[in-house]
């Protein structure tokens, strides 16, 4: 292959690439545009039921049957709705041109808005810096510098 058609060959596979972000982005954009603050914590509730079933975490919490069925129908309704009406287009598109990884980013960017949400409840705020009271501080100061 010549030097012109593999620059071309290049500059095709990033104008591909740069389709395939845009697209999830566009999905990532609608699915925001689409929940609101309850719709967010109720997928927030669901990923909590989610990982509530791992083994380094299962003494930690316990979800109730009922409450993890409700959960699920809850968000299953709601990605129902995103994909099918609300973000429709938006979400053919990336399925067309990214695929399963377009969805995969597109839903990762809204759990972490919805995860944002949640963390700025004063309550959670102050139990995630739980952990400064075990840090030592001379220790982080000697490794960040040098002295």
């Amino acid at each position: 292959m010549d030097f012109k058609k593999l620059l071309l060959a290049t500059m095709l596979g990033y104008a591909g690439f740069a389709a395939a972000q845009s697209t999830s982005d566009t999905l990532a954009g609608c699915l925001s545009d689409h929940t609101n603050g309850k719709e967010r914590k109720e997928l927030v509730r669901w990923m909590f039921s989610a990982m509530s079933v791992h083994p380094a975490l299962k003494d930690l919490a316990t979800v109730p049957p009922a409450a993890r069925a409700a959960s699920d129908q809850t968000v299953g309704q709601l990605i129902s709705r995103l994909i099918s009406e609300d973000c429709r287009m938006e979400a053919r598109n990336a399925m067309q041109v990214d695929g399963p990884k377009g969805f995969e980013a597109a839903f990762s960017s809204l759990g972490r808005i919805a995860v944002q949400e949640l963390m700025t409840n004063p309550e959670v705020s102050a139990s995630v810096m739980g952990y400064m009271k075990y840090v030592d501080p001379k220790k982080l100061e000697r490794a960040m510098t040098g002295k």
